[in-house]
Parts: structure tokens; sequence; C-alpha cells
């Protein structure tokens, strides 16, 4: 079983398109959610992922005070919500730039709050460690992903297998080509990609077993409004999310 997140989810008008097609698997960013104004995680979801969004905080500010006043709202935010048992958590994993000791420390803290903590795996924080770990990390904590931009620097399907024997969950972060877990069985995934109709005018159709690209060009779109393709390719990734939870099982 993969369960397939859709990312953005906290992001107007994504968040009113998932709630109208009941989208099973959300992802939510904390760095954007900060942002908003009485946020509630909805009641429809199975499940939830929330990232911290410490990435997207590099990009607008790099003080070592920022990162560490940044982290200590994002351990108040998972406080607040750690009783969710829908709910996982995603670490901050910035080690490449607050070090690799202070990584161990964030970790320590955000792990007694939730020992599901999702641990992130870098090829970066083998070399600021000086060791392999994704053996450690499959010894050692219950959840770890694997981001997309790194999977070239392992061998995916031998870390898959590790960690299946061991019974741990794999997740694959930011996986923006939606039919991966034919590849790769991973936990889970997630993908903004579901929400580049309205940015790019992209069309997604579920077909069989999978989803292709339509050629919009070839589509007389001058009624269709973003938000109707955006709620359009919603509905047809959550129908590869619906046969993605039961794929790992049939084949």
């Amino acid at each position: 079983m993969t369960n397939l997140f859709l990312a953005s989810a906290e992001q107007p008008p994504y968040e009113k398109i998932l709630e109208r097609t009941k989208n099973p698997f959300n992802l939510y960013s904390f760095y954007y959610i900060e942002e908003l104004k009485n946020f509630k995680f909805p009641d429809y979801c199975k499940r939830i992922m929330v990232d911290s969004g410490a990435h997207t905080l590099q990009y607008t500010n790099n003080s070592p005070q920022t990162y560490q006043a940044f982290f200590e709202r994002y351990v108040n935010f998972i406080k607040q919500h750690k009783d969710d048992e829908r709910i996982t958590f995603i670490e901050l994993d910035i080690d490449n730039v607050i070090g690799w000791d202070k990584l161990q420390q964030w970790r320590e803290t955000l792990l007694s709050l939730r020992d599901d903590m999702m641990i992130v795996w870098h090829k970066w924080s083998e070399n600021l460690a000086k060791r392999d770990l994704w053996e450690e990390y499959v010894n050692q904590f219950k959840f770890i992903s694997i981001p997309n931009k790194d999977m070239k620097n392992i061998n995916v399907h031998k870390a898959l297998d590790l960690a299946r024997e061991k019974g741990i969950k794999v997740h694959g972060l930011a996986m923006t080509k939606p039919n991966l877990p034919y590849i790769y069985k991973f936990t889970s995934i997630d993908s903004s990609t579901w929400a580049s109709g309205g940015r790019f005018g992209n069309m997604y159709m579920f077909r069989g077993n999978k989803l292709v690209t339509i050629n919009t060009a070839k589509i007389n779109t001058t009624k269709l409004q973003y938000n109707d393709l955006d709620y359009f390719n919603a509905l047809q990734w959550k129908k590869l999310s619906n046969y993605m939870e039961g794929y790992n099982e049939r084949v």
C-alpha cells in the first residue's frame, strides 16, 4: 500500500479544492500555516503530513537566531497537535546549514514529542557525519524519508528492502513524477505537481492504472478557469491515490 499525499494543501485556493474532493491524504507546510489565521486541520483527511518548511525559510532569512526561533515555534505547534494520530510531522532537515551536532539536539527534542517523527535521509548528512547512515537510521527510527533530489545518491531498491525487513516506513519526499510507486514501493509519497494546472496549464487524466498528461493545446479551454483545471486535476490525482492504496498488494 502506498499513500499519495497532495502537497500545498494549506494554500488558497488549493485548500478549498481539496475540501471539495475530500482528498484523504494531504501535506501541509508549517511555514505557510503560520501566516494563516484560525487554521484548523480538516476532519475529512484520513492522514496528514506536516513539513516544517525550513527549506523555504532558507530563501528568506538565514541567521542562526532565525532558525532557532523557527524551530521553537515548530515545537510549540507540534505540542498543540501531537495527540492527533492522523498527523506525521517531518523534522527540520537543514543540517547542511545548522550543522550535524545541532541537528542531533533538535532531533532529540522532536522525538521526545513524537517517537514517529519522520527523519530525512540526505547524502549531505553522511558527508557531515562522516559515515553511512541508512542502516543506522533503519535501526534507530520508525519513519524515514528519501527526498526526490537524493534518489540518485542511494540504491533506492536496496534501501527500501532493508527498511521493509525491519518494519520501518519510508516516505518519498517531493516526488514530482506521480507514477514512481510503480517502480519503488514507498510507504507513502507526496507531490505538489497536482496543482500545476493553474500555474502552468497542465492537465492530467487517470487512465487504467496511471496518470497521463493531456495536451491542452488540442482542447478548447477558453471557458475553463484555472480553479476548474486544478479541481479536475485534484480529482484525477485522488483516483490515482485510491488505486495506489491497493497497488502493492496486487503485484
